[in-house]
């Protein structure tokens, strides 16, 4: 069954699992270790660009295990709002808005869409006190879904009619979560765009393979990964894909 983790080349699915990883591998010396004033993690980077990061509590628990894939897509976007959860205090998700307008006024000026991603660094993050403010942002979208076309006809052929997507778009899907049914906002969106290179690549820990597109989409580049079982067709440079996601990001400084 594939997972957020699987979308990298990781066999983890039960916390039988992860306490393996945790215990043979991240805490003897392969990963590294982050104290800040406010936060305590081990960031686990494999030469491919799979990551992991776990946050530890005040009584050095680990609390998490997230997933994330270091690419070459860039985005700029306009952070506006951060989101924490009661449980999960050390989780961050940022709200923002993709590609804003310099020199234009009003709702116009706030980009071309808003979106939501959750974050890995959880000391860096957590310093960016000063909101809005405009970075540039790697996006990974870990696929639940991913469909790949050769060309643009044979994406328009397979387009829903009652719901088609141009070649480069993106639906936050995660932002229409029905507050009263108790939803809440989610680091999550349908996006479809053109596939500027893609490689079937192997985790150099589990030996399992994945896939690893850039994809220029509406706003802007993003990492897209996936398991193998996860893709309707086969990924190629020049192609068109169209998928539903997760989205993780960390801050850029090129």
């Amino acid at each position: 069954m594939s997972n957020h983790y699987s979308s990298i080349g990781f066999r983890i699915a039960t916390d039988d699992d992860i306490e393996a990883l945790v215990d043979q591998h991240i805490l003897q010396g392969a990963g590294r270790e982050v104290k800040t004033p406010d936060s305590h993690y081990v960031e686990y980077l494999l030469p491919g660009g799979e990551q992991l990061t776990l946050p530890f509590d005040e009584q050095g628990r680990i609390i998490d295990l997230h997933p994330h894939y270091r690419g070459q897509g860039r985005m700029t976007a306009r952070l506006e709002k951060v989101l924490t959860r009661d449980q999960l205090p050390l989780e961050l998700s940022y709200f923002a808005w993709a590609n804003p307008k310099a020199g234009l006024v009003g709702e116009e000026a706030r980009g071309d869409y808003p979106f939501l991603f959750e974050v890995p660094e959880y000391g860096p993050m957590r310093r960016l006190q000063s909101l809005p403010q405009t970075v540039s942002v790697q996006i990974a979208a870990f696929a639940y879904e991913l469909s790949c076309y050769a060309d643009e006809a044979e994406y328009q052929a397979a387009n829903d009619p009652d719901m088609p997507m141009t070649v480069e778009s993106f639906i936050p899907t995660g932002l229409f979560a029905d507050p009263d049914g108790g939803g809440e906002p989610r680091a999550e969106a349908m996006l479809s765009g053109r596939v500027l290179a893609c490689e079937r690549k192997t985790n150099a820990y589990s030996g399992q393979d994945y896939w690893a597109l850039l994809v220029k989409t509406l706003g802007g580049t993003i990492d897209v990964v996936s398991a193998p079982q996860t893709v309707d067709g086969h990924p190629q440079v020049g192609g068109i894909c169209k998928g539903v996601f997760w989205l993780s990001g960390q801050f850029v400084s090129d």
